[in-house]
Formats: structure tokens, C-alpha cells, sequence
């Protein structure tokens, strides 16, 4: 729900800045300057939902404007909208025809209210206007009911029984390929809940449960920090790679020692799939300059002992 409206809200702004290119650069700057917090704040909401590409496409939006700036000239990308979802898109189309129902009766509902005096016409139509008024804002109740519903979090006892199911069928696949590919070979399964950040560390033998205790709104952040800093060639990102090390990393050290790992698989979960672990830094040295670091995906999982035919590929990369 509020990632309807917060972009509802961005757009206009955008529709606003669009309108102000050409007056003072003073004046548009000010503009940005004085609603940036709602930008960041819808971000933010974004962020602690693991929706990074569309977090970072708004806070782009504040950043094109330092761009423009910095050039001293005016970018047609300035006052773009906001993405929206399939979803989001059908939700803003109804938004906007309930809008334009109440709209289009209201100014007349409301200069036939202040007439001192209505004809009998002018009566009726005002009853009838007024019956359509009430009926629009009964459908803008029902959508605001449905909107609830729609985005709302959908996480519950249910779904993390299922989710509690896969990883041990996934778990149980993944023994079986590293017992197929050999020693040195290490998974780790990753699974993200609310207050914590589990993962099964999977060796031909044995599979262990190692845990970090952080909310999935920080490690969210976290994973958003890291990734805006490595967009950046400007910046120093070992901070946030070492603080995403020790959440990811630290608590299976131990256990990658004793595995003699050299080969690392990773199956990762919900906003970790926008890590590049390789960055993964544990303050001496990169995870990459330690160990061979390989993605799945758990439909990958049937095909990743199987060879690829190349003979007959052609290729650009």
C-alpha cells in the first residue's frame, strides 16, 4: 500500500519538475531539495522489501539533478516517472478513472450547492449528483479495501512451513551434487526470515545450520549499501563489503575450514541474489581471492553435473 501511493506521490513531483525546466536553476533545485525526504523515504520502504532496482531508480532520479547540476545543462530524463509494476499500473488506472468520476461531478455538485436558489431542473440534478458522488466514493472505499489486500505482506505461519520444506528438499539435492563434484567443494543454502539469516552449510558428509541475527529490513539495507557503493567508481566500498562479510561469511568460516573448501556454491535467497559475493570482503583479503564462488539457482539444480555441449555454439561475449 504505501509503495502505491509513495509513487503516486514521486510522479507528481516528477510531473512538477518537468513543468519547472526553464525557470531558475535556483528555483529547481530548491524544489528537489525541499522533497527529497519523500523520495528517500519511499526508497527506504523499498529497500526493507528487497525491491533494489526500484529503490535505486528513484534515489537515480534525485541523483540526475545533481547531474544536471554538475554539467550546467538540462537532461530530458530530469522528470521521468517512476516504473510501476504490471500491478501497480492496473491499481494507478483505476485510481485515476475513480479520480476523474468524482472530479468531473464535484465542480458541478459543489457550484449547484452554493446557489442561493435551484430550479426544479437544478434539483434534480443536484440528487442525482449527488448520488453519483456517494457511489464513487463507495467504489474508492472498495479500492482502498482491495488495495489492502493486494499489498499487503503475504508472509504467514503457512507460507514459512513451505518455505521450510523446500530448503530441505533443495538441501537434500545440493548434498548430493557436491558429493558429485568432489571434495572441496562446499553449498551454502541461504535463507532469509524476519529477525535472522540462516544458512546450511552442505559438504558430501554433513549439513549444519549456521544462523547471524539481524532483521531482513537491515540486511536488506546492508545488501542496498553495498551494491549503491559499487555502482560508484569514486567511492570506498570495503565498509560495506566487510560488514556484509561478517553477516554472510563469518558465521561458516570455521566450517569451510574444516571442509577444506575451495569451491564455494551458493544458492541465494531474496534480496541476497543482488550480492555479488565475490566482493565479500573479510578485512585482509576478497572472498574471491580465497575461494571459487559458483550461483545457482534451485532450477538449475538437475542440470549443473551435466556437461555443455559446445561443438556447435557460436558466441560474442
Amino acid at each position: 500500500m504505501p509503495f502505491f501511493f509513495g509513487k503516486q506521490a514521486v510522479n507528481t513531483y516528477q510531473i512538477v519538475r518537468r513543468n519547472l525546466l526553464g525557470l531558475d536553476k535556483e528555483l529547481q533545485k530548491s524544489f528537489v531539495t525541499s522533497k527529497s525526504g519523500v523520495y528517500r523515504q519511499l526508497a527506504d520502504l523499498l529497500v526493507t522489501q528487497g525491491r533494489l532496482p526500484e529503490a535505486r531508480d528513484v534515489l537515480d532520479m534525485l541523483k540526475e539533478q545533481e547531474y544536471n547540476d554538475f554539467v550546467r545543462g538540462e537532461n530530458a530524463t530530469t522528470s521521468r516517472p517512476t516504473s510501476l509494476s504490471s500491478q501497480e499500473r492496473k491499481s494507478d488506472a483505476e485510481f485515476q478513472k475513480l479520480k476523474n468520476e468524482i472530479t468531473a461531478n464535484g465542480e458541478r455538485w459543489s457550484e449547484l450547492q452554493h446557489k442561493p436558489s435551484r430550479t426544479a431542473a437544478e434539483e434534480n440534478e443536484f440528487k442525482d449528483l449527488s448520488g453519483k458522488i456517494t457511489q464513487a466514493n463507495q467504489k474508492i472505499d472498495v479500492f482502498f479495501n482491495q488495495l489492502y489486500q493486494q499489498y499487503a505482506p503475504t508472509a504467514n505461519s503457512q507460507g514459512a512451513n513451505h518455505q521450510v520444506a523446500i530448503s530441505r528438499e533443495v538441501s537434500g539435492s545440493l548434498q548430493t551434487l557436491v558429493s558429485d563434484l568432489g571434495s572441496g567443494t562446499v553449498a551454502l543454502y541461504t535463507l532469509v526470515v524476519d529477525n535472522r539469516y540462516r544458512v546450511i552449510v552442505i559438504t558430501p558428509t554433513v549439513m549444519v545450520d549456521r544462523d547471524t541475527a539481524i532483521t531482513s529490513d537491515e540486511l536488506r539495507r546492508k545488501v542496498f549499501a553495498l551494491t549503491e557503493k559499487l555502482r560508484d567508481p569514486t567511492s570506498n566500498p570495503l565498509p560495506e563489503a566487510q560488514a556484509l562479510y561478517k553477516v554472510l561469511v563469518a558465521p561458516v568460516e570455521n566450517d569451510l575450514k574444516g571442509a577444506h573448501a575451495q569451491t564455494l556454491v551458493w544458492s541465494l535467497d531474496d534480496v541476497l541474489r543482488y550480492v555479488p559475493v565475490a566482493a565479500l570482503h573479510n578485512g585482509q583479503e576478497y572472498l574471491i581471492e580465497r575461494y571459487r564462488n559458483v550461483i545457482i539457482t534451485p532450477a538449475s539444480l538437475p542440470f549443473l553435473d551435466k556437461r555443455p555441449d559446445m561443438i556447435s555454439v557460436q558466441a560474442l561475449a
